[in-house]
């Protein structure tokens, strides 16, 4: 009887540090009005047009967003999809290859939008219509 008290409290404190820790999150994004993260993911591998869609996305943002990235609303980050360490940002964004995403946080509401399609279509071809994409998403920011 005692075990099973024992248990019985044990996993109602793991379950409130775990709410706990999801209103916490929820607090930090709420306080940010508008946020814009650009993510490109890749394997451990690159092809040509993988290296073309990160090389596009961040040589787009850093150009037409600088003032943003600089007062922290707006990022790039290319990240391994393959690594552990990046396993919570791609179950979130269901990542299970090489991808492009705008994860947007607007008064607190978070919301993404897979580039991924329209990148890699066009990277080699025509790289100024994954510029566009991007700043059909981006343009909240301006």
């Amino acid at each position: 009887m005692k075990r099973l008290f024992g248990l019985i409290l044990v996993t109602f404190m793991l379950f409130g540090f775990s709410a706990n820790a999801q209103t916490k999150s929820t607090k930090d994004e709420s306080s940010i009005k508008t946020k814009i993260e650009v993510y490109y993911f890749h394997g451990d591998r690159k092809c040509k047009t993988c290296i073309e869609v990160g090389r596009i996305s961040e040589e787009y943002l850093k150009k037409e967003y600088a003032k943003q990235m600089k007062a922290g609303i707006a990022f790039f980050k290319e990240l391994n999809f393959e690594d552990k360490e990046n396993a919570k940002i791609v179950k979130e964004l269901e990542v299970s290859g090489s991808a492009l995403f705008v994860r947007k946080i607007e008064n607190g509401k978070v919301s993404a939008k897979d580039l991924t399609g329209t990148a890699f279509v066009w990277a080699l071809a025509n790289p100024s219509k994954v510029e566009a994409a991007l700043e059909k998403e981006l343009k909240i920011l301006k």
